[in-house]
């Protein structure tokens, strides 16, 4: 996830990080911009200062697009290791070099270009024209008067007339586009030769000598990560379950405020469908033969063959195939246009004509409808007492967790807390950061915390999976790498592996010789006693190989290979086994296909070309800008 989010963080949605940043200003005032440096300064680029609360504001912003973006994907790890308040700093730096940039070429925004602008922004509209007491309500919403807004609003459209300006002439031609697509659509296929490493591992002698040469080679392989022994005490729930009383009005309060939303049924129904695929594009002819085929199916189903029989057996939809082209219940919004209204509009029982989709041809059965009702309260009480009653106990969980710790400051040990309360200290094997504790569960505060601290020290009361856990840190362990012979069976697996592989190797390049001299693999396969095998197509982007695996090089390489060259230059390792390959066949989109997404491409490779020209530019001036970042502060800044 953190190497796509990173190889993305130039995207067409995260590139407008720039202009966020300079929302932070419009949206929250200049006045850091224009005062002078002070002491707690976190940077400054030429006579332009960057506050802390600059960099709290815009890394706010940053946290918020991200979860916009990346939704449940965005966990509190995957934010620590982006670094967000370095990104933050680094948009308000870019922003500020680029409106440097735009006072030394004279850009200027006019008082007409900017009231134009700000009557146009439809926040500050009512029935389509400006509304001055929206605009008001809102800046002062924003605690920002109209004088700070409207600079900030002009150095915004300033640096997006710079952009402009450097961007002026940068195009792109329909060959480039017509060439980019060919390169992401062309597809090999590749006949393959494998040498198995396993196949030569008993030819592999392991010599002590040469053990030890591997090993200290290697050994940074077989290094142990830090890990700490704690002492720990789990505040389950289930143990304050007991203690909990719910009373009669709690469970009327619960279903009362859920009952419009969580204990409304929605209107469903069960459907079976039949689906024959149609790919995206495709030509007159493969439309008109799936039609004919699900035209054959809707005559089967229609003579009384049975619905779910002919699903498994004709359904191009696998998932659903397997169950007679059940799809359960669903409601609507869950399924593309054309097909929800078809099935909605039946009744149990009853088939649809053919109903075309993006994925294809359908044929669909209702076996059942639910109306949308209110479920009554007793049809809920048994889950909502049980909700409550789980929510108050990890309440009580907390609580008896967050004493205990205010106790130990008190001076009262782990083991006396645990015996008053009737548990036990459990003291799990050493743990590695990000280790599950067993019995309880993962938790990345506590182990950034047990990795932070003393030994003796106890953590606060820190929620696990539910349960509420205070531990001490008894030792904390350092890296180390093992001696060989503690690792000894480890490392001649691994030598016999490499050794076979090496083996392996050297048998495929004798083989690609003769390959090459008989002027064909499956000559030289055939003299060998060995099977040829064909990969199925793959393109450029594709990083698996099916029937191979992965190897960039030999991927990279595929596709130079042709007609008249049609040998790999040479064996590729491929999860330590070695194949030799030639071409076996290339395809290149058709003419109609490359004419059918020229338009669309064009605008996307044309706009990808404009960030990476305006990318260029903007580091050329972070490289000649005056910039210099007060660390000590930049660390010392409050989480956001």
């Amino acid at each position: 996830m953190l190497h796509f989010v990173r190889q993305h963080a130039r995207s067409k949605v995260i590139w407008v990080m720039v202009f966020v940043i300079i929302g932070v200003f419009v949206f929250w005032g200049v006045e850091a911009v224009v005062s002078g440096p002070g002491v707690n300064t976190v940077a400054t680029v030429g006579d332009q200062n960057i506050e802390p609360l600059d960099v709290a504001r815009a890394e706010n912003q940053l946290v918020q697009l991200y979860k916009e973006n990346y939704k449940d994907a965005f966990t509190p790890q995957l934010r620590e290791q982006l670094n967000l308040r370095q990104m933050a700093l680094n948009g308000l730096i870019e922003r500020a070099v680029l409106k440097e940039e735009a006072d030394r070429l004279g850009i200027e925004i006019g008082d007409s270009e900017l009231r134009d602008v700000i009557l146009g922004t439809p926040a500050f509209q009512a029935d389509g024209r400006f509304n001055k007491e929206a605009y008001m309500r809102i800046l002062r919403y924003s605690r920002v008067t109209p004088v700070e807004y409207e600079e900030s609003r002009r150095e915004e459209l300033a640096i997006q007339r710079l952009r402009d300006v450097v961007l002026d002439g940068v195009g792109i031609s329909d060959a480039e586009v017509r060439q980019a697509i060919e390169n992401v659509d062309e597809t090999v296929s590749l006949d393959f030769v494998r040498f198995p490493a396993k196949e030569y591992e008993a030819q592999v002698v392991v010599d002590e000598a040469a053990l030890s040469e591997f090993y200290e080679k290697n050994k940074d392989k077989y290094r142990e990560p830090e890990r700490v022994r704690i002492s720990l005490v789990e505040y389950a729930p289930d143990k304050f379950m007991s203690e909990v009383q719910v009373a009669e009005e709690d469970v009327a309060s619960f279903y009362e405020d859920n009952k419009a939303g969580r204990f409304t049924q929605p209107h469903e129904v069960r459907a079976r469908h039949i689906l024959i695929k149609v790919p995206a594009g495709a030509d007159d002819e493969t439309k008109a033969k799936a039609r004919t085929k699900i035209e054959e199916l809707q005559k089967k189903v229609a003579d009384g063959g049975d619905f779910a029989a002919i699903a498994t057996e004709s359904s191009e939809d696998v998932g659903s195939a397997q169950k007679g082209g059940d799809l359960g219940f669903f409601s609507k919004g869950r399924m593309v246009p054309q097909f929800e209204e078809a099935a909605f509009a039946l009744t149990p029982g009853q088939t649809s004509e053919i109903v075309e989709s993006p994925f294809g041809f359908h044929l669909i059965r209702v076996e059942e409808v639910r109306e949308e009702r209110v479920k009554g309260i007793e049809e809920v009480r048994a889950e909502i007492l049980e909700e409550l009653q789980k929510g108050r106990a990890g309440d009580k969980a907390k609580e008896a967790a967050t004493t205990a710790r205010t106790q130990m400051n008190g001076g009262q040990t782990l083991e006396q807390i645990a015996e008053t309360a009737g548990l036990v200290v459990d003291k799990p094997e050493p743990l590695g950061q990000g280790d599950k504790i067993p019995g309880v569960g993962r938790s990345f505060p506590l182990g950034k915390a047990l990795f932070s601290m003393k030994q003796g020290e106890v953590t606060e009361a820190t929620q696990v999976e539910g349960s509420w856990v205070i531990a001490r840190l008894e030792e904390k362990i350092e890296s180390r790498i093992p001696p060989l012979a503690d690792v000894r069976s480890r490392a001649e697996t691994d030598y016999r592996a490499e050794k076979a592989s090496e083996l392996a190797e050297k048998a495929a390049a004798e083989f690609l010789e003769t390959a090459k001299k008989d002027g064909s693999i499956e000559k030289a396969a055939e003299a060998a006693g060995k099977p040829v095998d064909t990969t199925k197509p793959f393109k450029r982007a594709e990083p698996y190989i099916a029937g191979l695996g992965v190897n960039p090089q030999l991927k990279d390489d595929a596709f130079a290979l042709t007609t008249e060259s049609p040998l790999g230059k040479k064996p590729y390792v491929v999860l330590g086994d070695v194949v030799v390959v030639a071409l076996d066949e290339r395809q290149l989109p058709t003419k109609e296909q490359l004419d059918e997404k020229v338009e669309a491409q064009k605008t996307q490779l044309l706009e990808a070309r404009q960030r990476s020209v305006f990318q260029r530019y903007l580091d050329e001036l972070k490289a000649q800008a005056q910039i210099q970042v007060n660390t000590p502060v930049l660390e010392q800044l409050p989480a956001v």
